[in-house]
């Protein structure tokens, strides 16, 4: 048995995705959110943030330093 639920797994997935255009493209926050699959950007934030303890803004501030 699996300890995560389908939707948690799915939405790592998303989020692994993400993470990758964060730091590798100039597309928009609100872009990739849509692009990886979410359909709200308030969607994607609460799942990234759960997941990576940060914004995807954050995330991709701290990655261009």
């Amino acid at each position: 048995k699996l300890q995560i639920g389908f939707n948690d797994y799915v939405n790592s997935l998303r989020v692994s995705f993400a993470c990758n255009y964060l730091r590798h493209s100039d597309l928009s926050v609100t872009e990739i959110g849509i692009l990886v699959g979410f359909g709200t950007l308030r969607t994607f934030n609460r799942a990234f943030q759960k997941q990576m303890g940060k914004t995807p803004s954050e995330y991709r501030r701290a990655g261009k330093k």
